[in-house]
């Protein structure tokens, strides 16, 4: 598997020297530190690229930073971000769809992700397909995501498929231990079965300095947001969205890099 070599101390790597098989890609705070030394040319080559994105209030605020980062520099940045309906219409390369589809509840978004895919968001509409929880699905269900999820993978074999970990909360809360849960499980998984995961509670909780904000609860370290990227405790301020923005960059980065 090939791999950016800006990138690639910070991946998370399961395979032997020189074997081809597919391998897992951990997309977290350390990736979104080494962003801005990737060359220009490496991100300039995901105006290639066609990206399908549901999600919910967190979700617009990602959106909100990649619609920033094209504004502030479109050569670096090139994706556009585009609407999306149930189904896709003719779509273009260099384009991220999102479809903002509210918070109906963990077990609708997942069971309406699937239906999204079957619909037809899936090569070649779009290449890469991401799913994200919000902060208030904290009792999501483990075994039916990954279960539902690794279907649509085993269905839409051309199409990258991404998992996402449970955005997080400032506070010291029991929530935040339920989404340290589900998102420890996942990253281990994500780990062992070669897939692809955008750790942004990972992202949230590391400050631009470098500290991990995590508290004790129970005997456990559970991971909280950094105050610096949120105004009401839950949702991303400007900081964070850019640094969640920047973070998809190079997850796409390294999504193209395996082809």
């Amino acid at each position: 598997m090939k791999l950016l070599s800006s990138l690639a101390p910070i991946v998370v790597l399961a395979m032997c020297a020189a074997s081809t098989q597919a391998a897992p890609v951990i997309v977290n705070h350390a990736n979104v530190a080494a962003i801005d030394a990737v060359p220009d040319a490496t991100l300039q080559a995901l105006a290639r690229e066609r990206v399908f994105f549901a999600h919910a209030s967190v979700g617009s605020n990602i959106v909100d930073g990649m619609r920033d980062l094209h504004a502030q520099n479109p050569a670096r940045y090139p994706l556009v971000i585009a609407g999306a309906g149930d189904r896709p219409g003719a779509t273009k390369n260099g384009t991220l769809y999102e479809i903002g589809r509210g918070n109906p509840g963990a077990s609708a978004k997942i069971s309406g992700f699937s239906q999204y895919v079957n619909n037809g968001w899936h090569s070649p509409a779009v290449n890469v397909v991401i799913n994200k929880f919000c902060y208030i699905d904290p009792d999501a269900s483990f075994t039916e995501y990954t279960s539902s999820m690794a279907a649509v993978e085993r269905g839409n074999p051309g199409t990258t498929v991404v998992y996402f970990t449970i955005p997080l909360t400032t506070g010291r809360s029991s929530d935040n231990a339920k989404r340290e849960a589900f998102n420890n499980k996942l990253r281990e998984w994500a780990k062992a079965n070669d897939k692809v995961l955008f750790d942004l509670a990972d992202i949230e909780a590391w400050t631009t300095s470098g500290i991990q904000t995590a508290f004790s609860l129970s005997g456990q370290q559970v991971q909280g947001m950094a105050e610096e990227y949120s105004a009401d405790g839950g949702h991303l301020n400007g900081a964070g969205r850019t640094r969640a923005a920047k973070g998809i960059y190079s997850l796409l980065a390294l999504i193209a890099s395996r082809r």
